[in-house]
């Protein structure tokens, strides 16, 4: 009976053990990182080129995401809220973001009035609300962004699909 108990509780912690998601090791991939450039990975001064490393994984994400066929970064994306209501995001290529909302008012004071063709320019500058940072894999993007109140600071979490150059919020 206690041997059974032991068997099982050994066989769930090597169960429990191996389901868990492993993230490549930075150091492993510093290791790569000087193979690459031709240098001993067992040198004594492992971390002299860290910042150059650091830098180039920083470049590859970046250049990740201006080749990325599924989300324009450095482009603004337009969403209505509520037919009254207009939200605009950026999504950048340092992997962060902003948004700000109006309401479709029709003044022409932040927005101008619609043209023969419906078009409505930015006449003013609009100032940003919100800041967040993404995370895109294949075509799913996940959002976190920052929200403020007079009492609380909280972050808000929202995932969706880039498709054709549209953002659907699941």
């Amino acid at each position: 009976m206690m041997i059974n108990k032991i068997i099982l509780i050994l066989l769930l912690s090597i169960i429990l053990s191996n389901c868990g998601s492993k993230k490549p090791d930075i150091n492993d991939e510093y290791r790569e990182y000087q193979i690459a450039r031709g240098e001993n990975p067992k040198d004594k001064r492992p971390f002299k080129h860290f910042e150059d490393f650091l830098a180039y994984k920083d470049s590859i994400k970046k250049q990740n995401l201006l080749d990325n066929p599924f989300l324009k970064v450095n482009q603004v994306y337009v969403h209505y809220r509520t037919p009254n209501s207009v939200e605009f995001s950026v999504y950048s290529d340092k992997e962060t973001f902003c948004l700000s909302d109006y309401d479709l008012d029709m003044d022409g004071k932040i927005l101008s009035l619609p043209d023969e063709n419906g078009i409505v320019k930015v006449v003013k500058p609009i100032i940003v609300k919100y800041f967040g940072d993404f995370e895109i894999t294949n075509n799913i993007i996940k959002t976190r962004r920052h929200s403020r109140s007079p009492f609380a600071e909280w972050y808000d979490y929202v995932e969706g699909k880039i498709s054709n150059d549209i953002l659907f919020k699941f």
